[in-house]
């Protein structure tokens, strides 16, 4: 019956066999999903009270490593969800995998990659044009 279709189940689309299934499958993987969202969410707001740097690699060491961490466990968890998918085009078909990717990319773009371009260009960047990362980061919680 064309009205009575299976919900859709972003597992659906992952191998039926391997390491990176398995694990995104798991209920304990889920959960380290989001409690990595609600810790970051949490550090995010210590951040934004207790830092006063305008780029990481100019903040106290403790900023530096909480930054560098959450930035590598949200890319390991990404790495994992795709390499669960039989075929890397369905990736694209799952609205909260396209919306983890950008929004991945975006914290490795401000914790990683634009720290890199500044120092290797030795750039000077204002506070203002910097913070609007933070809000993009701040999206996760949706």
């Amino acid at each position: 019956n064309a009205l009575q279709s299976t919900p859709y189940n972003v597992t659906n689309y992952y191998k039926q066999t391997g390491i990176f299934q398995a694990i995104a499958r798991t209920q304990t993987f889920e959960l380290a999903s989001l409690t990595l969202v609600i810790a970051s969410s949490l550090w995010m707001a210590v951040e934004i009270d207790f830092n006063d740097a305008v780029m990481l690699h100019q903040a106290d060491i403790g900023f530096q490593v909480v930054g560098n961490m959450i930035c590598l466990l949200f890319s390991v968890e990404l790495t994992i969800r795709m390499l669960a998918f039989k075929q890397k085009r369905h990736i694209f078909k799952d609205f909260w995998c396209v919306f983890d990717l950008l929004l991945v990319a975006a914290i490795v773009l401000e914790t990683w990659v634009l720290w890199f371009v500044i120092a290797a260009c030795g750039l000077e960047i204002a506070g203002s044009n910097i913070r609007i990362l933070g809000v993009v980061r701040m999206m996760r919680l949706v």
